[in-house]
């Protein structure tokens, strides 16, 4: 192997001598050995000089089969985030749209830059912007991403960037820092509030509200679930395909298939040409499942309508769960039926409301004035 390598200077077309280092050592790259060459963004020599002896020992290590071959210098954010996805695609990971949906701000903010010039400064600056972006939203000005959300997006850069390592693209990973997520959502809805809301859904709405209210499921399961997996004969709803990827069954009782039977007789729609069809989906509009951006518009409307401004669909996932405590269903039937997979996140959604501390203060008060007498609260 040759030398250890040199830094230099360009000039531009006018000859003035351009301010930033480049670098030139001896490396390997598609399959030889060979002189390679980079910008950087450094205007100091002594940082210049320590890049090129990172370089320099990044070659030799792998000649000496410590590492893997120097990274390409003209590898981009872009190229890591194509592969992660294309990754992801191939092996049919689920949650691949919340995947790209993430990866956008990623993608617009580090996508032309270099993979070997990111940092952790880099990182930081990044999720310091997120937090202080602004966006619109129905009308209202709101500044600042979740940390959850920003954990999302950086978690992304780090995949992507250990996809590279792994294939051999990248020599190093940048830390990443994580921010801490103390911004659950504390959402719920009492009985009397899921009877003002109701009457100002609009059908297959109002239905979808019902099935997720009973049973904690998500919207995206309730919006795409197919008549082939509903058991008519045993009255039993089935999911194969949800977001963790594990399919379970669900036993309804007559009182609430009556829900199921409602919508059977509601599967024939009109279609653009006039003709009578059949809707695959238990919950259509016009044969298809509802539009995401539709159900969120026609439920802002409808929870503004009911003075319930604010309230999520996915807070009935939470009061779901936490009314199945409530009336004492062990643990592990709860998560059987909501999907969940891990008590962490089971208990994520399990919500105390301000009455629940009350009547338990005063079970605690009136067991004091009894002796002891009074029943306990019920325990999971």
């Amino acid at each position: 192997m040759r030398g250890d390598g040199r830094i230099y200077r360009r000039q531009d077309r006018a000859g003035t001598v351009l301010p930033h280092w480049y670098l030139a050592w001896w490396g390997f790259r598609d399959g030889r050995w060979q002189e390679l060459r980079e910008a950087t963004t450094e205007t100091d020599e002594t940082k210049a000089r320590k890049l090129l002896a990172n370089r320099v020992r990044s070659a030799r290590n792998h000649r000496d089969g410590i590492t893997g071959p120097t990274p390409s210098r003209r590898l981009t954010i872009n190229d890591l985030l194509d592969s992660l996805l294309k990754d992801a695609e191939q092996r049919e990971l689920k949650g691949l749209r919340e995947l790209r949906c993430h990866a956008k701000p990623v993608r617009d903010y580090f996508g032309p830059m270099r993979a070997s010039t990111i940092t952790t400064d880099t990182i930081r600056h990044y999720i310091t912007q997120r937090q202080r972006a602004t966006r619109v939203r129905k009308g209202v000005t709101l500044v600042g991403r979740a940390n959850a959300t920003i954990n999302r997006e950086t978690e992304i850069l780090r995949r992507a960037y250990r996809l590279a390592q792994h294939e051999g693209r990248v020599a190093t990973v940048p830390h990443v820092p994580r921010l801490r997520e103390d911004n659950a959502r504390q959402g719920f809805f009492e009985p009397n509030e899921i009877t003002r809301l109701l009457p100002h859904l609009q059908e297959p709405l109002r239905a979808m509200t019902r099935l997720a209210y009973l049973t904690g499921w998500r919207l995206g399961e309730i919006r795409t679930l197919r008549w082939e997996h509903v058991d008519h004969h045993a009255h039993e709803l089935h999911l194969s395909d949800t977001k963790n990827g594990d399919g379970r069954r669900l036993p309804l009782d007559d009182h609430d298939w009556t829900l199921i039977q409602e919508q059977w007789t509601k599967r024939q729609y009109t279609t653009a040409y006039g003709t009578t069809a059949v809707s695959p989906y238990v919950f259509h509009r016009l044969g298809q499942p509802m539009r995401e951006d539709l159900v969120e518009r026609w439920w802002h409307k409808a929870t503004t309508k009911a003075g319930l401004q604010g309230r999520l669909f996915h807070d009935l996932r939470r009061t779901a769960i936490r009314d199945m405590i409530r009336a004492g269903v062990p643990q592990s039937v709860a998560m059987s039926i909501s999907g969940h997979r891990t008590d962490s996140m089971f208990r994520r959604y399990d919500i105390v409301s301000a009455n629940d501390k009350t009547a338990a203060l005063q079970r605690r008060r009136e067991h004091a004035h009894t002796g002891g007498l009074v029943a306990a609260l019920p325990t999971r």
